[in-house]
């Protein structure tokens, strides 16, 4: 991570101020900034894809399937007025999660290519890592699954 990079982000009013949950694509700089973070989990979803298509490893299809079953599963009960998954419901997603990294861990053992074995492992590691960042929106029906909306409310900006 450069440094000069979180000294410019610094100088960035709304940045410095920023006391919020910052949900962003993994920018390590940001972690410097703001109360909380929540990582997008579609862009975890595109890496499992990725794994799952280059890998052939069954744990990677199922965490994606999780992670989307968690989503779909939030979206409804917000559709009903409800804010909150029961405690026991978190922590049986919460369970799946740590089970399919465990998996994860075993299936990488039997990969033959060092590319894509390290591939997996860094994937594994940033999961279990920052399970908190991406499990966040389980906990806070407020913090968004992805960070999606705000990427297209930026495209805008960018195009310009």
């Amino acid at each position: 991570m450069n440094p000069q990079t979180i000294e410019a982000m610094r100088k960035l009013p709304i940045l410095a101020n920023f006391t919020g949950t910052l949900v962003h694509d993994h920018e390590t700089a940001l972690y410097h900034f703001g109360r909380t973070h929540a990582e997008c989990n579609i862009h975890i979803i595109r890496y499992l894809c990725k794994n799952t298509e280059d890998m052939k490893n069954k744990w990677s299809e199922e965490m994606k399937e999780l992670l989307c079953e968690m989503n779909q599963s939030r979206r409804v009960l917000i559709s009903q007025g409800v804010h909150a998954f029961p405690i026991d419901k978190v922590s049986a997603y919460e369970k799946k999660y740590w089970e399919l990294i465990a998996a994860g861990r075993i299936e990488n053992r039997v990969l033959h290519s060092k590319y894509a074995k390290a591939d997996e492992i860094r994937l594994l590691n940033r999961m279990e890592k920052y399970s908190q960042n991406h499990l966040l929106f389980l906990r806070d029906f407020f913090i968004p699954f992805d960070n999606n909306m705000s990427e297209r409310d930026l495209r805008k900006a960018k195009n310009r």
